[in-house]
């Protein structure tokens, strides 16, 4: 790949290529307004300029923390445009969790609104309001600032669920999302006729392709306030009004449409991600819609590494073929390549790969680890089950470990259970995920406590076991049953066997509380005959190329 790829042109240049060529086109348009692109280049290069003046440098992490708004987008691009890096915090973290990530990132600001500022006041960097920063930044240049940004510079650090009880940075460069959105212009595709409904937060790594995508291609993005996107009916009625042709959600959302009445085929080109696209769902979907693909792909490979286009229900659902400048490979503990048809661990090389862990270098250099076939590559261990179809289509088949999708978030219930275990009246704590009677997979947390309590007793306690979690941990972390045990069962090798653990808290006979919130490897060392596999076995079956290659 040359240096003049578009892959190596930092994402805010690439937007700006699209306003010199659509200045007039709508870019954005969210419930406090509307930017043409022309108006969005102008303010952006302006807050950038203020930002400058502030001292805000390239290399500087600045903490993001505001609702969807134009004002959001202003300051993603603003920030970019100072070489800073930006860190996505959903506004209704716990203060706690809050201030873990800007720590963790050593945030010299964090960049928020009025709305939240006092919310905001425990962290110790300096609280920055969007409100003023733009009264300011009024009068500053609207030429584009000179700030030196390359594509292999941080565009974000976004923090995932934790199995140590503590949330972990993924560090993206500008090159990672670049790739992502290039290639979905080509597949799913997008045009400047399109316009995007945006309905993710800022800490979900989906977000990005909802924010950015329509930008490089004329389109308009439409971002759906935080109640709508809660309300089936009302994101059906903001579909019809603003004309929607593209949606990007994860399946819940798409449920919660349906059953507010979506009836009649509309023109969406819908992607459905963060966990697997049930038959049933798409079977519902696809008469409903004009085209319906599902996508894959962890956050440390940036946003999506594959994806399906789906005109059948009936036949399985795989997760498709990888995207441009990307190759999975499916392989065993010792990374050899599996056999074609045969079950192994995903395994993701090129652009998407992220540069690696925030401040935790061993689990860096255990997930990212030096291709074996490949110099100057890395491989990301995804930690997901997958084999190779007979037609050379990739199919997930679930984790290796115990993480779990819950409303497309990444959670490793080893953080929610550190928390429990924190307090008195926990002995042995255990959560999992079990799926509702819809299907829909929900957290449950099977409790010991030292002593068996009673039912109300049990109650009463869980009461102030759920604030506990409320107070550290996102609301989607909170499990939506509790079910005392006197033991957690254990394997014959002393683990703790959770395909023990009942599947209906409703049918085990345990206490079981319903939460009163909404549905919220050791490193491998590649030897001379594990590479010398890699060399042998380069068939096309076990590996499909996208686009051009580097």
């Amino acid at each position: 790949m040359n240096a003049e790829s578009p892959h190596y042109t930092p994402l805010h240049q690439l937007i700006d290529q699209q306003v010199s060529r659509s200045p007039a086109n709508v870019a954005v348009v969210a419930t406090d307004g509307t930017l043409t692109y022309q108006e969005l280049h102008e303010r952006t290069n302006q807050l950038a300029h203020r930002l400058v003046q502030l001292g805000i440098k390239p290399g500087d992490v600045i903490g993001l923390a505001l609702d969807r708004s134009t004002h959001l987008l202003v300051a993603l691009l603003g920030i970019m445009k100072t070489g800073a890096v930006y860190l996505p915090i959903d506004p209704t973290y716990p203060p706690a969790r809050i201030a873990f990530m800007l720590t963790d990132a050593a945030a010299t600001y964090l960049l928020t609104s009025q709305h939240y500022q006092d919310q905001m006041a425990g962290p110790a960097v300096a609280l920055l309001s969007i409100e003023i920063l733009l009264e300011e930044a009024v009068h500053c240049s609207q030429e584009v600032p000179p700030c030196t940004v390359l594509g292999r510079d941080l565009v974000y650090i976004l923090h995932t669920s934790g199995s140590s009880g503590k949330p972990k940075g993924v560090l993206i460069e500008h090159r990672n999302l670049v790739n992502v959105l290039i290639s979905m212009i080509a597949w799913p595709g997008i045009t400047a006729a399109d316009r995007l409904l945006a309905v993710t937060t800022i800490s979900f790594d989906i977000a990005g392709l909802e924010l950015y995508l329509p930008l490089l291609v004329g389109a308009t993005v439409v971002l759906a306030d935080t109640p709508t996107t809660r309300d089936g009916k009302a994101l059906l009625k903001l579909a019809h009004d603003q004309r929607i042709t593209m949606i990007q959600a994860t399946p819940i959302t798409y449920k919660l449409m349906l059953a507010a009445g979506w009836v009649d085929r509309l023109p969406f080109t819908l992607l459905c991600c963060g966990e697997p696209l049930p038959k049933d769902l798409a079977r519902q979907l696809l008469p409903r819609c004009h085209a319906l693909w599902n996508m894959y792909g962890p956050t440390e490979t940036t946003i999506y590494s594959t994806g399906k286009h789906i005109t059948n229900p009936e036949e399985p659902i795989t997760i498709g073929f990888p995207i441009h400048h990307t190759r999975v490979y499916i392989v065993d503990e010792n990374l050899a390549i599996v056999p074609k048809g045969g079950t192994g661990e995903l395994a993701i090389a090129g652009e998407g790969v992220a540069r690696g862990y925030l401040n935790r270098p061993a689990q860096t250099r255990d997930q990212f680890i030096e291709h074996p076939a490949e110099s100057d590559s890395r491989l990301y261990r995804t930690g997901d089950l997958g084999r190779l179809t007979t037609n050379g289509e990739l199919e997930y088949l679930g984790r290796l470990d115990q993480q779990v999708k819950i409303r497309g978030h990444r959670v490793e219930p080893g953080e929610i259970e550190q928390v429990l275990l924190t307090q008195a009246t926990i002995r042995d704590a255990v959560v999992v995920a079990r799926a509702d009677r819809s299907g829909t997979p929900r957290l449950v947390a099977y409790i010991v406590c030292p002593s068996p309590l009673p039912e109300s007793a049990f109650r009463a306690e869980t009461s102030r076991w759920q604030a506990g979690i409320k107070a550290v941990l996102p609301a989607y972390m909170l499990p939506t049953a509790f079910i005392q045990l006197t033991r957690l069962p254990v394997t014959l090798n002393g683990k703790t066997d959770r395909k023990a653990l009942a599947t209906d808290p409703a049918l085990t006979g345990s206490v079981a509380t319903q939460a009163s919130s909404p549905v919220p490897s050791p490193l491998v060392t590649i030897t001379p005959p594990v590479q010398s596999i890699w060399a042998k076995l380069m068939p096309r079956w076990y590996i499909r190329r996208s686009g051009n290659e580097s």
